[in-house]
């Protein structure tokens, strides 16, 4: 038996892990379409009964809580059908996709280090999550290793993508868009299993310096903000050449979510083109420059 939405939210959140609720599938003329009802509008839903359901979730996960009443009253009575989010400020998780290579990725991995023993989900898409608590201090970003372009490589692996600080994942007993559910690992229930926390060996990778990659970093926000700030800190002198910025603004993009890069995206084009219709013929190499620093101050306000 499945166990309901309502009682894997309360646990989540007496562990001290934010919950809200999140858009779910629903069965329209033989297919699945997300509750949203944007494909009911004729436009295409990016994230399938995988996005922040706005009714009670007005400002995505910065609307999560750990409050008891509100967490009854959202999947208790107001959206019982909902999915779960799960806000993983407190936790480090490794999202293994094998339909992007994770598969291969993982088994790298598990040849290399050893794999404390965890909460483990099988996610509705076929995927894995592996959930370790994040150590006290210690700030990691969140990654999609698919947006990540060579020479730069994902810190996990082709497949492997990070959530922590900033990010959310849905947890079971929430449904996917093909309609399988998101369920613990028989071996790996929070029933029997204890969190644990993240091995020396993935805190060393995930907030390593090299020379191929920037490290990002979060800032701190007021819970007032819609979206905390991310900052992309390179190694000192690197910014010297453009190349090197191009970098950091390419880098930025992978480490940000889909629908913030394309609000990103619109609100610089918006910038940019106002800019380009208001400067006079001798100010346009100034107009470029201020387009150009617009883009990146859009990029490093967005959220994972």
């Amino acid at each position: 038996m499945i166990q309901s939405v309502l009682l894997s939210a309360l646990a989540f959140a007496q562990r001290g892990h934010a919950v809200f609720p999140v858009n779910w599938p629903l069965e329209h003329r033989g297919r699945m379409i997300c509750s949203c009802g944007r494909d009911l509008r004729g436009l295409l839903c990016g994230n399938p009964a995988k996005h922040p359901y706005g009714k009670l979730a007005p400002h995505g996960l910065l609307s999560a809580t750990t409050e008891t009443d509100i967490i009854k009253d959202w999947f208790g009575s107001l959206a019982p059908q909902a999915n779960l989010g799960v806000t993983t400020d407190r936790l480090v998780v490794i999202d293994v996709d094998p339909r992007h290579g994770g598969g291969e990725s993982f088994s790298a991995l598990e040849r290399e280090h050893e794999i404390p023993l965890t909460w483990r989900v099988l996610t509705g898409g076929g995927g894995e999550h592996l959930l370790f608590a994040c150590p006290d201090g210690v700030e990691i970003a969140n990654v999609v290793a698919e947006l990540i372009k060579p020479p730069l490589e994902p810190p996990l692996g082709r497949g492997i993508d990070i959530r922590a600080r900033g990010g959310y994942i849905v947890a079971p007993p929430s449904r996917h868009i093909s309609g399988r559910w998101y369920c613990w690992s028989v071996d790996h229930h929070p029933a029997d299993v204890t969190l644990a926390p993240a091995p020396d060996w993935l805190v060393a990778r995930l907030t390593a310096r090299r020379s191929s990659h920037f490290r990002p970093t979060f800032g701190r926000s007021s819970r007032s903000n819609r979206s905390p700030n991310i900052a992309t800190t390179p190694r000192p002198g690197l910014l010297a050449t453009s190349s090197a910025r191009r970098a950091t603004t390419n880098l930025s993009w992978a480490y940000c979510a889909p629908g913030i890069r394309k609000r990103a995206s619109r609100r610089s084009t918006t910038k940019n083109s106002t800019r380009s219709s208001n400067a006079l013929p001798s100010a346009k190499p100034r107009a470029s420059k201020l387009n150009s620093k617009g883009a990146n101050n859009d990029i490093c306000a967005a959220t994972v």
